[in-house]
């Protein structure tokens, strides 16, 4: 199956390395399209260099960029306050998209046959670009889709959704997504006819589990060691971005030693936590502010040989990353909204004789499977998060291997393969068929604008 995406095999990300784990074990894979700067670029195989097919100009680069973070990111996850909305930025992604299709359709028409898995908010004007030239697609959508869309922001987001509508198949993580979609769809495209019912599915991404529970087996690095230490941890994995709920826990650990002072000097938090899309104004405003908040907890709660809060802001590997979460206590995930969350799946995977606890947010995706094994946190109730962490750390061994059961039996039952087979069928099904379409003019010539 060929894949059309904004980040390309073995870029940052956990979509790109989820993808690029099945992409590259799939001995039926196609081509891989995708950005890399200001280029479109394609890769035909995991051991064959990756082609530059297209040069984009700067400004539609960053214009769609802006678009993207600015404008799309915080409508998507029901928090259109932080939303800046640009003509010119709408405009710039149009024609990104606009390009990106010419570049795919005239290098590899006939692996065009076997259809293309898009990917993304960042590429929804593709399935239409696609099928008017006679070819299937699918959209995994990897972003939540909202409640509720701000009156003034309708327009614009109709303009993303008709060109998503050409596609055969239209995935999300969690049926709440899916019939939020349809819900906008029905009140706001009236004049769509197809049947939203057998287009749109629910299928949320799987880890590779086996290798996450075997990871962490491997690792013995001086370094993880000193950060694990002997004091129990909390452990979270996410970046400065507002939907994380990243400023939450941090007012919600300075409660917790104020309401839970047992705890001081005896539990230690470890945020593992970048800076992300730098020069955009909100979150280089929330990288500032989260690093602020961190730095008046540690101030006010420290003494000579102990910090409640280690901070670290470069990445780690799959590696580094399975050590500290098998040695973690507890999990804290408590986004205000986020698509999913693989971590507090690869959490699970790494439990071994002595687990951990899961504390997961409903504003996570990913609370639709796990939701029966996890600790629920609120990350708009602080002192409710704080209770909750005191529970999780408190928590007897006999509830925490019954807890963690659960988790691990509903994550082994949803693999990557087993997602990745999934719409690698789905897509299969409507190839053939779509190579007889022609589409002609049709009232989703915005996208051309």
């Amino acid at each position: 199956m060929n894949i059309v995406s904004y980040r390309g095999p073995g870029m940052a990300g956990g979509l790109s390395n989820a993808m690029t784990k099945v992409w590259e074990k799939d001995e039926n894979n196609g081509n891989w399209w995708f950005v890399s700067d200001n280029a479109l670029s394609v890769s035909r195989g995991k051991d064959s260099k990756s082609e530059t097919l297209a040069v984009v100009d700067q400004d539609i680069v960053n214009g769609h960029y802006r678009y993207c973070n600015d404008f799309l990111w915080p409508v998507m996850h029901d928090l259109s306050a932080y939303a800046t909305y640009r003509m010119e930025d709408r405009k710039h992604y149009k024609a990104f998209n606009r390009l990106f299709a010419p570049a795919i359709i005239k290098t590899s028409a006939n692996e065009l046959q076997q259809g293309c898995f898009i990917h993304d908010y960042q590429l929804a004007g593709m399935p239409m670009l696609l099928k008017q030239d006679g070819h299937a697609s699918a959209l995994f959508w990897h972003i939540p889709w909202p409640k509720n869309v701000e009156e003034h922001q309708v327009l614009a987001i109709v303009d993303i959704v008709r060109p998503m509508l050409y596609a055969d198949i239209i995935g999300f993580h969690t049926q709440e997504y899916v019939d939020n979609f349809i819900a906008f769809v029905e009140q706001n495209v009236t004049d769509y006819k197809g049947d939203l019912r057998k287009k749109v599915v629910a299928a949320p991404l799987g880890i590779d589990y086996d290798l996450w529970s075997g990871l962490a087996d491997k690792q013995e690095k001086e370094f993880l060691q000193v950060l694990i230490g002997k004091t129990p941890m909390v452990l979270s994995v996410d970046r400065a971005d507002f939907t994380k709920g990243v400023s939450n826990r941090m007012q919600a650990i300075d409660l917790f030693f104020r309401t839970h002072p047992q705890w001081k000097e005896k539990v230690r938090f470890l945020q593992v936590c970048g800076r992300t899309r730098a020069g955009i104004d909100v979150f280089d405003k929330y990288w500032v502010e989260c690093r602020q908040l961190s730095r008046c907890v540690n101030n006010e709660w420290q003494s000579e040989d102990w910090r409640p809060i280690t901070w670290l802001d470069q990445p780690l590997n799959s590696g580094d990353l399975s050590m500290l979460y098998r040695n973690a206590n507890v999990m804290l995930v408590n986004p205000l909204r986020d698509g999913l969350n693989l971590t507090a799946k690869e959490y699970v995977a790494c439990q071994k004789d002595e687990p951990g606890v899961l504390a997961l947010s409903s504003g996570a995706g990913a609370w639709a499977e796990l939701a029966d094994g996890c600790v629920p946190v609120d990350p708009r109730q602080p002192g409710q998060m704080a209770d909750a962490i005191n529970v999780a750390l408190s928590m007897s061994k006999v509830e925490r291997d019954m807890r963690m059961q659960l988790l691990t039996k509903s994550v082994r039952g949803n693999t990557l393969e087993n997602w990745w087979q999934k719409f690698t069928l789905l897509l299969a099904d409507k190839a053939a068929a779509a190579h007889k379409y022609s589409s002609g003019k049709s009232y989703y010539v915005e996208l051309a604008g």
